[in-house]
């Protein structure tokens, strides 16, 4: 079976990093991977050369997506997907804005080749634009699988959508362990800094704020200029832009702990981070939300360190131990770590992801 990952940006220069060693495969959902098993995927930067009508559909998905806030729609990447997928027998759409359109071409007979969706933020868009359900069931009983990375979204996508729960698949995310594991063998430092990082728009930062304002904890913060332009930044927080993934490893090998303050939400907002962080064995403190609070299984203060949404007050009493009792950081970051070479490696992840190839194939 010959397969398209189908991404939603550009790949060409992440996929050169991850040959080089340079950021770690989840960053192209584990393609080295699959292909050191014989799984005949690839992927092409030809579905984002812009169409005729780019213009016209970069407005539509502007007002699809209310400029950002919810999932997109990129009808001309899905034509795109529809021209050049005719050579593969399975399509996986790594991402809504390329799913959506692309099951959407499926349903009016312009692609009649399977497609695997791999959804991040649908729920959320269920939850907040319910006149959009009838228009996204129709798409997405398209489907051959729906995969969601949240264990809150399930309920969710078969509830609005009436999907078939033998449709609905949950995976947990898992990341490259053995990218982290120079960091993991390094140790926690003595000296190490509080670092809370993330662009995503499911980041608390006014609670985290709150949380450290005359703590006299110090946190070094790693995030896009809009997301705090318009809070009160306290004395406490050392704040930088975005940096290169390369620069990041840094930041987290020089960070005691990692803090990843998350408004409720059901799906998998600083997941993939929590992850990298524990493979690197850091203590990590992240808001318990419906999306990680049950499926990924951590145990609290042994593993991982929970703390309820919108709770100032929590958040400040979990960033304090992690600053002040660096033996607590120890052993929660070794746990964390071999929690992760348990449940959360590559293989697993792979693993998944052939038994749903497979079903595909056998369909």
């Amino acid at each position: 079976m010959k397969i398209l990952f189908a991404y939603n940006r550009p790949r060409n220069d992440v996929w050169r990093d991850v040959k080089a060693g340079l950021v770690p495969d989840e960053l192209m959902f584990g393609l080295s991977h699959f292909r050191k098993v014989g799984v005949d995927a690839e992927f092409t930067d030809e579905i984002f050369e812009p169409t005729r009508l780019e213009p016209l559909f970069r407005l539509f998905e502007r007002w699809f997506s209310r400029g950002g806030m919810f999932v997109g729609f990129s009808l001309g990447r899905a034509l795109n997907i529809a021209r050049l997928g005719t050579r593969y027998d399975l399509t996986v759409a790594w991402g809504d804005s390329t799913a959506l359109p692309l099951l959407m071409l499926k349903r009016f007979g312009r692609f009649n080749k399977p497609v695997v969706y791999s959804t991040v933020g649908l729920a959320w868009l269920l939850d907040h634009r319910r006149w959009m359900i009838p228009f996204i069931r129709a798409l997405v009983r398209r489907a051959e699988f729906v995969v969601h990375y949240g264990w809150g979204e399930g309920s969710i996508l078969r509830e609005r959508l009436a999907l078939p729960k033998s449709k609905l698949k949950f995976i947990p995310f898992c990341v490259d362990i053995r990218f982290f594991t120079d960091l993991a063998t390094g140790g926690i430092p003595s000296d190490g800094k509080i670092l809370a990082l993330g662009r995503d728009r499911m980041r608390d930062w006014s609670t985290l704020f709150e949380a450290v304002k005359g703590s006299g904890v110090g946190i070094r913060l790693v995030c896009p200029k809009e997301a705090i332009e318009h809070l009160d930044v306290p004395l406490e927080v050392d704040w930088s832009p975005e940096v290169p993934y390369r620069r990041l490893k840094e930041l987290l090998g020089s960070a005691k702990a990692v803090v990843l303050p998350v408004v409720d939400n059901p799906y998998t907002a600083a997941t993939i981070t929590m992850l990298e962080a524990m493979a690197a064995g850091r203590a990590v403190v992240v808001s318990r939300t419906r999306a990680i609070g049950q499926g990924y299984r951590f145990e609290q203060n042994r593993e991982i360190v929970f703390v309820e949404p919108g709770n100032p007050a929590a958040l400040r009493d979990a960033i304090k131990r992690v600053a002040f009792d660096l033996d607590f950081c120890r052993r929660l970051g070794g746990r964390a770590r071999e929690a992760m070479i348990e449940r959360h490696s590559m293989r697993i992840w792979v693993d998944e992801w052939r038994r749903i190839f497979e079903s595909c194939g056998r369909g």
